[in-house]
């Protein structure tokens, strides 16, 4: 996931999701998601939280609401996880139709918890939603959008291994390691677009390790 305000329609019911039928994509799993699609707030999203790890703090699970009534999702901001395999590829995130700006590219990622650091949410949302192995993150650094009531970090690691991701729950069409020079020609979610430019050089800049 990466920064979005609320400003798509997000009243509908619960229901069944409507891409549980989708097949892979090339590059991508095989896998697709079949269970119930929760709400919260009248948007089909996460009103079920399932945590890889132990949670110490309150759940960020919720909106922040801004100037002019503008909503960003996580009630303590949010972060998100570019990770890069071995040879250089990183994860990318099909975003569910249902889901703001659906059916763009962007990164695994989510809202963090009271008191919980960019990196162990980053890390908590991509295993969540990717089935990511424990262990294989090295952070290289964050990137950072700083609204002043709310904020999206970043969180650029490397993986140790080049692992076959699944679709872990309904927020995802499919998942694929991208190579870097192929990403420019997604559709890309608006925000992580605009981001992009810069985490790209920044990838190729071996001090930035």
């Amino acid at each position: 996931m990466v920064a979005s305000s609320s400003g798509g329609r997000c009243d509908e019911p619960e229901v069944r999701d409507p891409e549980a039928s989708s097949g892979a994509e090339p590059g991508g799993t095989t896998e697709s998601w079949t269970g119930i699609v929760p709400t919260v707030d009248g948007c089909r999203a996460r009103g079920i939280v399932r945590h890889a790890g132990r949670v110490t703090g309150e759940s960020g699970d919720g909106w922040a609401e801004g100037p002019g009534g503008a909503r960003y999702w996580g009630r303590y901001g949010a972060a998100g996880l570019l990770l890069v395999e071995p040879g250089g590829s990183v994860l990318l995130q099909h975003r569910a139709a249902w889901s703001h700006f659906g059916g763009t590219w962007g990164i695994p990622g989510g809202a963090r918890h009271r008191g919980e650091s960019a990196l162990d949410a980053a890390v908590r949302e991509a295993t969540e939603e990717t089935g990511m192995p424990p262990g294989v993150v090295t952070e290289r650094f964050e990137s950072v959008l700083d609204l002043g009531f709310w904020s999206y970090t970043t969180v650029v690691a490397d993986a140790a291994l080049r692992f076959e991701p699944r679709l872990a729950d309904p927020e995802s069409i499919a998942l694929r390691w991208t190579p870097v020079l192929a990403v420019d020609a997604l559709p890309l979610h608006p925000r992580f677009a605009e981001a992009w430019p810069a985490l790209r050089a920044r990838l190729g800049d071996p001090t930035a390790r």
